[in-house]
């Protein structure tokens, strides 16, 4: 079976090399049209007999390949007709219906040319439907082999092979390492009788291993001394960082070195061998595919010591000690080690035509040693954590990596050989690219935030080459840096996803089929299903804080927008990444947005007088962020407690007295009270001292004093300037009001009291008095019980502060 499908994919190969020259070129008309649509039906009516179930993954792959450039060829003949039939619908229009048979006939010409184009639309009409049906047979093409494929991949994943600890599996690759070992020997002899029939073999052999010679040592030359020659740290004292602009500049640039020259160096001996003949075809695709691996390592290696420079702490990026960095950075070279080697050894064993359970053994022994690796590494880092010394990785991450860890070693323990080879590979590949995107990142942070600073030279160059304003610079440097990390990010969930890729669908595929799921009419849930929308949820909800946050702490504090716009367009957005996230987890559900909005809508009636309060908490919240009568940072006074805001959310809003206490508002009460707001326009506000001076006083120097003192005080402003006013003839006083405009609403009450200190100093110097509250009472003896005359003679009165017009003051 294998050899007819692989003489069928030959066959196709061949047949396509025939076709694809001819469908290179645009159709220019329909004849040619109809030519290229016929000869994609055939090929298509070829792949579709090609595909079965027991098809090998490679010949699918070469497959899926082979019809994808004709789907694309079909896709743009239909762009290509689509516009003529509009065009030539719109001219059948322009001409109007045809005549009635009982109405007269039309002109000679119109009639001719209304048939012509007729015809002409018909068979585009007929084209753009066979280039339809065509478009449409591609892509169930597509997904048949897809679904086979993903069918081949699970089944391999989940197939139960030998455990690790299983004699039977060593003693199979024993048995079958002879068998490998006279193949080797035999491809080898091949190789040497076919090199040495070449004329001039030995002169060929010698020029060959010069030129390999002087390839790699010139390239690790090079490497050494250009990274001796961007060395940063010379003359710096070891125990002092360097700046983590100059930090990031030296990881990306010894991260780029470190990962060329043992890759290059490797290619260039297989084209130089391959230029001399020296490497047959076979031979030559090994070749490539440890090239592979050993690129694998150098660009694993490479970042892990541009992360960690065990022996060069004021380049290292990662803050830990140099006894860790070291021992981080041999356990990554150990692993990345271990991967190249056994995904070089599994090549070699296919190109070799190994028994299975070489490529077995290989791939259990890598995977197991990979994990213990990673246990060990974690065990490592638990001591650090417990003594407090230093946290060398974040918790979610130990955690993370102990779940993989064990997964693999549990695979490998009991026989699941191939899905711990898999996870296995994508997490060293995972972890290369996600050690990039960290060097890339730490370097867009140090340029744009210590780098493009509007008090460097740097930045004033920047700004004036791009034609922006000092003052602007900062902000457009916040928002430069979000762009290349979005990018950054993008490009790196690609780089993971498309090496995951149709694989993460094939498990996904594999878990479907095998959970059960639950069934709300005519919407049947499976446990995927639900993960998948969760997972999406969370991821939703964590990316929209991480915006909100990106945005109140990087993006607006540099704009010149006051604390409270910035606080209600942080919030804002938070709210619309957060609805985003259940929009789109809900779609992952299989859930009609317009299905569950009928559904609401025939449940509020039910549900809106539960819900009432916690609704118009939620509308009144959206409008204080949008017309925010009232901002983060106002002095308010809501039915007596007076304080200041300092949070403005959904459902309520917090305002802080003066006594430090925090009182929360609902936020309807903001909206339908009357709200007293001392700072909604500016932070100006007026106070008001009132005093009484003693009859005898001299008014206008009462007045010149009051004004003198509230213009000597730092906080009142000389415009609108102070005033006093003559409030009335008080009992005791003239009472007088001095008025003054003070500069922030917030020194309302400590304004108050100096001018109050202030006034009575200068009244005092001044022999002014301030007068107590005087009453006059007059007692009436009639009965003369008190002796004497009770109206008015108080000579015998006893001395009791007590006489008959009262006591001398009271208060």
């Amino acid at each position: 079976m294998i050899l007819n499908l692989s003489k069928f994919v030959l066959a196709l190969t061949g047949a396509l090399l025939l076709v694809l020259p001819a469908l290179a070129q645009t159709p220019q008309n329909n004849q040619e049209i109809r030519s290229r649509l016929q000869t994609i039906g055939s090929v298509f009516e070829y792949v579709d007999g090609g595909i079965t179930p027991r098809s090998r993954r490679s010949e699918l792959a070469r497959l899926r390949d082979a019809i994808e450039p004709l789907r694309n060829e079909v896709g743009q003949i239909i762009e290509g007709l689509e516009p003529r039939f509009a065009e030539l619908e719109t001219r059948v229009k322009a001409l109007g219906p045809a005549p009635a048979k009982d109405a007269p006939a039309e002109e000679a010409n119109l009639a001719d040319q209304r048939k012509q184009l007729g015809a002409q639309q018909g068979e585009i009409d007929g084209l753009l439907k066979q280039a339809r049906v065509l478009a449409t047979r591609g892509d169930q093409l597509a997904a048949r082999i897809e679904e086979v494929r993903r069918a081949r991949l699970a089944d391999r994943l989940f197939e139960r092979t030998m455990s690790i600890l299983d004699p039977k599996l060593w003693l199979g690759a024993a048995e079958a390492a002879p068998g490998e070992v006279r193949a080797l020997v035999m491809h080898s002899r091949e190789w040497f009788a076919t090199v040495s029939a070449y004329p001039g073999v030995e002169q060929s052999a010698l020029v060959a291993a010069l030129m390999c010679f002087v390839a790699v040592f010139g390239i690790f030359f090079a490497q050494h001394w250009l990274t001796r020659y961007f060395s940063l740290s010379n003359g710096h004292p070891k125990d002092v960082a360097l700046p983590r602009l100059r930090r990031a500049k030296s990881a990306v640039r010894d991260s780029i070195l470190g990962a060329i020259a043992l890759p290059l160096a490797f290619y260039v001996v297989i084209e130089i061998l391959s230029s001399f003949e020296f490497l047959i075809e076979r031979a030559h695709q090994s070749a490539l595919g440890i090239l592979a691996a050993v690129t694998l390592y150098a660009v694993g290696r490479a970042l892990a010591g541009a992360l960690l420079r065990p022996k060069d702490f004021p380049r290292r990026l990662l803050s830990i000690r140099n006894d860790t960095a070291a021992r981080f950075y041999s356990y990554a070279t150990y692993g990345l080690l271990i991967a190249a080697t056994g995904a070089s050894l599994n090549i070699i064993h296919r190109s070799l035509g190994a028994p299975r359970i070489m490529i077995t053994a290989t791939s259990a022994l890598m995977a197991g040693l990979i994990a213990v690796i990673i246990i060990r590494t974690l065990l490592k880092t638990r001591q650090a954590v417990v003594d407090g010394t230093e946290e060398p990785a974040p918790n979610w991450l130990r955690l993370v990596l102990w779940i993989v860890a064990i997964v693999i070693l549990g695979s490998v323990l009991t026989g699941y050989v191939w899905l711990a080879s898999f996870l296995t590979s994508r997490l060293v590949h995972a972890a290369i690219v996600i050690a990039c995107t960290y060097v890339i990142l730490h370097l867009i942070n140090a340029y744009f935030d210590e780098g493009l600073q509007a008090h460097t030279q740097r930045g004033r160059s920047f700004a004036s080459t791009v034609g922006i304003r000092t003052q602007s610079l900062e902000l457009a440097a916040a928002l430069f840096a979000g762009a290349a990390r979005v990018l950054v990010f993008i490009v790196a969930l690609f780089l993971i996803i498309g090496n995951w890729g149709t694989s993460l669908t094939d498990l996904a595929a594999s878990f479907e089929r095998a959970s059960f799921g639950i069934e709300l009419g005519k919407l049947h849930l499976s446990l995927y299903d639900i993960g998948g929308a969760i997972g999406v949820l969370i991821i939703g909800v964590y990316l929209s804080r991480i915006l909100q946050r990106w945005l109140a702490n990087t993006v607006l504090p540099r704009t010149g927008l006051d604390t409270s716009l910035k606080n209600s367009i942080a919030t804002i957005a938070g709210y619309i990444g957060v609805i985003a996230a259940i929009s789109i987890a809900l779609g992952r559900l299989g859930l009609n947005l317009e299905n569950i909005a009928l559904v609401a809508g025939a449940l509020s009636v039910g549900i809106g007088f539960g819900l009432q309060a916690i609704v118009s908490n939620f509308v009144s919240g959206l409008i204080l962020l949008t017309e925010r009568p009232i901002k983060v940072g106002d002095m308010v006074n809501v039915k007596g407690n007076e304080g200041y805001v300092r949070r403005i959310s959904v459902r309520s809003t917090e305002v802080e007295t003066y006594d430090r206490a925090s009182v929360i508002i609902p936020n309807s009460e903001l909206i339908t009270n009357a709200v007293t707001n001392w700072t909604h326009t500016n932070q100006i506000a007026r106070i008001s001292v009132k005093v009484g001076v003693a009859y005898d006083s001299d008014a206008e120097k009462v007045r010149d004093i009051l004004i003198a003192e509230a213009l000597r005080h730092p906080r009142v402003l000389q415009e609108p300037p102070p005033v006093v006013f003559f409030m009335e003839f008080g009992d005791s006083a003239l009472n007088m009001e001095l008025r003054c405009v003070v500069n922030s609403a917030n020194f309302m009450l400590s304004t108050r009291s100096d001018l109050n200190f202030s006034i009575l100093k200068a009244f005092r110097e001044n022999g002014i008095d301030i007068p107590f509250p005087q009453q006059d009472m007059r007692i009436i003896d009639p009965t003369g019980l008190l002796g004497g005359n009770a109206r008015g003679n108080n000579s015998n009165a006893p001395e009791t502060g007590l006489t008959p017009d009262g006591p001398a003051s009271k208060r």
